[in-house]
């Protein structure tokens, strides 16, 4: 899966489980599973007995990380029965997991080498070597496997090799700044899955991999139980017990949470639910950055192809309106595809909401109200066309309707169209613009040169630079932030990527959310992560220590 598929949101999957009746199932369930472990009022004596419940909005399909997670995308999580070779710290810095030491890349960037640390087992008690990881990587190199991992090293991983029992090789075609960030896969056990036919593995959904959790039980539509691994290599997790319970309505997970159903919302609410929650003295709510409300305008659109005037559209929106009155506070202005606290973030970078001079760049271009019907024309053509946005949501459909107020302001008329995955798809082929939510990306090599460069303009991918850049100035810098190991040195032509891309106009960063999670007070030792990934139901965020989860009183 290419880097720019991961920016539209609206991609997550919606596996079919009977709707109405699963729904309603999932939650009785949950209930019941709790109510029959003692965690409805148990106590501390039965507290370390019972389950952590954690609620999902979707269902996976497989649990085979060699096939992705949830969503089959590298930004979501792994379940906690596997370990990669790396994983992330809190502040999503990468750091040794299966590794003994973080890897030794050659000078030229073309040899990267992985020493594994020794004694670690997998669930079976098979210990774990250097052919496992081979075999994982070249499971996922396989072209008869069916996985969106490939595509992040089909074109960079030339070979990897055990070179003895407790090392691997990778040897890469080109120096790749973001490879590190490719070994946090999951690795899967050799000696369950050679020769079989990865696609149709029963492992696919009785998995066994190194992680804290041991696979127990996975009942469709219903909950996904986990054990604790005795034999862990960090040691033996606190909470005897995980239930992953599947429930896609987040008024049915926030009743669950207050009703003491459910211990943490991995999936999140939104803004209004959130206020509600906070009144609860049972619960926490955990806010984490997240990803952002992105506007594109093609480059090729009739009526956008002047940069004046996709220019003008930014201007004349107003990020903090919609930061307040759409999100209720739970998000900040963005103005560019990297958050704050990212290293190649450029703390200076501004879009300033001024519909003053929106109007007079737009009267530049040739746009006037020669009619006086509020909407402005040029050669007979008024500045109209269709902006379309993600529909199924109350923040994306109040991110459209304030944009296109704001537009309106200026003398722009849009329709707005709230369209599913397959429709909005269409759309981008075709050419419209569009808001919907981009990814929060960990390396930027792993999206920018997907994302913006001028090679994937219009090609077969709807999701490769949908604004139809083509900008040889955006291209240099996307391969200046590519050239080199030294992070110093990438830092420089990431900064310029961002202003150029503010001068081009195809992409407008309105928002960035504030994903908030409802916590148990009695469930303590969870730390998020400074920000997220890109996720949409299972999140990296509230999960990245989990083995380190505990149940106490609460109060």
């Amino acid at each position: 899966m290419s880097g720019a598929r991961r920016w539209l949101a609206s991609e997550a999957p919606r596996w079919p489980r009977g709707a109405i009746v699963a729904a309603l199932v999932a939650v009785v369930v949950s209930v019941v599973v709790l109510g029959l472990t003692g965690c409805l009022g148990g106590g501390a004596e039965r507290a370390a007995d019972r389950p952590v419940v954690v609620a999902l909005a979707e269902e996976p399909e497989n649990l085979n990380p060699v096939f992705g997670d949830i969503f089959g995308s590298f930004y979501g999580d792994k379940w906690p029965m596997f370990n990669g070779l790396l994983r992330r710290d809190e502040n999503l810095e990468l750091e040794p997991d299966l590794a003994a030491a973080p890897p030794e890349i050659s000078e030229d960037g073309k040899t990267v080498t992985v020493r594994l640390r020794k004694g670690v087992r997998f669930h079976d008690g098979r210990e774990l070597t250097a052919d496992d990881v081979v075999f994982t990587y070249r499971s996922i190199l396989d072209p008869k496997v069916a996985t969106t991992l490939r595509d992040l090293l089909a074109d960079v991983l030339a070979r990897v090799e055990a070179v003895d029992r407790h090392t691997v090789r990778f040897s890469l075609k080109r120096l790749d700044p973001a490879f590190p960030d490719k070994l946090e896969f999951g690795i899967v056990p050799k000696h369950l899955l050679e020769g079989k036919d990865l696609n149709k593995a029963s492992f696919n959904l009785k998995p066994i991999g190194t992680g804290p959790f041991v696979f127990k039980q996975f009942r469709r539509g219903d909950r996904l139980v986990l054990g604790a691994n005795p034999g862990y290599f960090r040691g033996k997790p606190k909470v005897p017990r995980l239930v992953f319970a599947f429930v896609e309505n987040e008024n049915q997970r926030a009743t669950l949470a207050e009703n003491g159903g459910i211990d943490l919302d991995a999936s999140a609410v939104s803004p209004r639910i959130a206020a509600r929650l906070r009144g609860d003295p049972d619960l926490r709510v955990v806010r984490v950055p997240s990803d952002a409300r992105v506007m594109v305008l093609p480059n090729d659109n009739a009526v956008l192809r002047d940069a004046r005037v996709r220019r003008a559209l930014g201007l004349a929106i107003d990020r903090r309106a919609i930061v307040d009155g759409v999100f209720q506070g739970a998000a900040t202005p963005a103005y560019g595809p990297l958050m704050p606290g990212h290293w190649a973030h450029d703390p200076d970078l501004r879009a300033s909401s001024d519909p003053g001079r929106a109007r007079r760049e737009l009267a530049a271009a040739g746009w006037r109200d020669r009619d006086r019907d509020d909407v402005l024309e040029k050669d007979g053509r008024e500045l109209r066309f269709p902006l379309i946005y993600s529909a199924g949501s109350s923040v994306e459909k109040g991110t459209a309707l304030a944009v296109r107020s704001d537009l309106a302001g200026v003398g722009v008329e849009t329709e707005l169209k709230g369209l599913g995955f397959d429709a909005m798809t269409d759309e981008l082929g075709k050419g419209s613009a569009i808001i919907n939510e981009q990814a929060t990306v960990f390396d930027p090599e792993l999206d920018f040169a997907d994302l913006y460069a001028s090679r994937f303009a219009r090609d077969d991918e709807p999701f490769s630079n949908p604004a139809a850049v083509r900008d040889r100035e955006i291209d240099r810098s996307i391969a200046g932030g590519a050239s080199t190991l030294d992070r110093a040195k990438r830092i420089p032509p990431y900064h310029r990527l961002q202003r150029e891309l503010l001068d081009n106009g195809g992409w407008h960063y309105l928002v960035r959310v504030t994903r908030e999670y409802p916590v148990s007070r009695e469930l303590q030792g969870v730390i998020p992560l400074r920000r997220e990934g890109h996720l949409h139901g299972f999140s990296r965020a509230m999960l990245a220590n989990v083995e380190d989860w505990s149940l106490g009183s609460g109060r």
